[in-house]
């Protein structure tokens, strides 16, 4: 945890490790758990008023070699833990519900869902990207309902067998579901929040091109309609064209309502797309329609969205690994966002970077007005060669 100044200076941290920070008085992190990997904030869970955190560990062995573990930690004012509850197969009642196995990566992704059963607590979305319900690696999503002391008192999977979306797609071995996660808030205007799942290694349009589903959900979590954005669904095509081994859905992020339309709009990575270089990477802003699909969307890469203006991708910069809203923090009235590029090579080679990019309303027009001004340059076009 970072403290800052108004200007983004550090005044002070806190370290959450095996060594620091109190865990080790409630567990015991082991070699090769990944603590961290995901980091969710979880409002205050427990009515301390202080805010509470979710964080992954999904390389834990409980119930398996790497089958995943999350833990819940009650932070102190000075963001030492002050207790924790941890989520596993072996801890606070999971195994009630589901079973994981080995390899599951339950924990690879996080993401708070807001209290969507109005208890007063925050709930929990988990991605395991290895579940292997509908093949090998297909990948599943759970929603997990908390108490105040960070108890699991309800679940609800999302899979090939589970929560319904084999009604609308399906998920087959090597999709990896649930690699990353964002809640939409209420797209489709029924009081129910929804979220978009990331399904990096989908072969819709040819190996590993990926997709994202955005999942509509009813009261008890289960999936009322679903839309994935793929090569194949979604509206995606008609703007952009992915490729093989592009990664789409290697970070998604909620924008809010960037073009005022009344649908939450999004940030989607696509780790290695190779404009600029092999796996320079790319971030598309996607702005929604209420179903789902894509009225509009921009790219931000070497090549698109005025990015080499400001600063050069080079290959295996990998733009796109993790995505974050920031907020307006320009003043301008449209969100920011932060973009990772792991593999940036500032300093020596794989140092890394974040971008903090500050978008403008310039691609906010809708699909009508699109294929309007398509429709117009068509007819010129037509009217030029007929007078020829």
């Amino acid at each position: 945890m970072l403290f800052l100044d108004t200007i983004g200076n550090v005044e002070g941290a806190q370290k959450v490790s095996e060594l620091y920070g109190n865990l080790n008085f409630f567990y015991n992190l082991n070699s090769y758990d990944s603590f961290g990997l995901a980091v969710t904030a979880l409002s205050d869970v427990n009515g301390d008023s202080i805010r509470d955190l979710a964080v992954s560990a999904f390389l834990d062995d409980d119930g398996g070699a790497d089958a995943g573990a999350v833990y819940v930690l009650f932070l102190n004012s000075d963001d030492n833990v002050k207790t924790a509850q941890k989520v596993s197969m072996n801890h606070n009642n999971f195994g009630t519900f589901y079973t994981l196995d080995a390899k599951d990566g339950f924990g690879h992704s996080l993401e708070s869902l807001g209290d969507i059963d109005s208890d007063g607590i925050i709930e929990l979305i988990v991605g395991a990207y290895e579940d292997d319900d509908g093949g090998t690696d297909a990948g599943a999503v759970y929603t997990l309902f908390l108490d105040t002391t960070g108890n699991v008192t309800g679940a609800q999977k999302i899979s090939a067998l589970y929560g319904d979306l084999s009604s609308f797609y399906t998920l087959v071995a090597g999709d990896k579901f649930g690699n990353t996660i964002a809640s939409l808030g209420d797209l489709d205007g029924d009081d129910e929040v929804d979220m978009a799942v990331g399904s990096y290694k989908d072969i819709d349009g040819g190996t590993r091109v990926s997709a994202v589903y955005v999942l509509f959900l009813k009261s008890n979590k289960h999936v009322k309609k679903a839309q994935k954005l793929s090569m194949l669904y979604g509206d995606l095509n008609v703007f952009y064209t992915l490729e093989a081994e592009d990664h789409f859905g290697s970070s998604v992020a909620a924008l809010g309502d960037l073009n005022g339309d009344g649908a939450v709009d999004m940030a989607v990575g696509t780790v290695h797309d190779d404009d600029g270089g092999l796996n320079a990477g790319a971030v598309y802003v996607l702005f929604l329609a209420s179903d789902g699909k894509i009225k509009n969307a921009q790219k931000i890469s070497m090549l698109y969205g005025n990015f080499s203006s400001f600063y050069t991708l080079g290959a295996w910069d990998r733009l796109g690994h993790s995505a974050a809203a920031l907020g307006d923090i320009d003043g301008d009235g449209v969100m920011d966002l932060a973009v990772g590029a792991y593999g940036d090579d500032d300093g020596v080679s794989g140092t890394g970077a974040v971008y903090v990019i500050n978008l403008e309303q310039t691609y906010c027009e809708t699909l009508v007005i699109l294929q309007l001004r398509i429709l117009i340059i068509s007819f010129f076009s037509a009217l030029l060669f007929f007078c020829a």
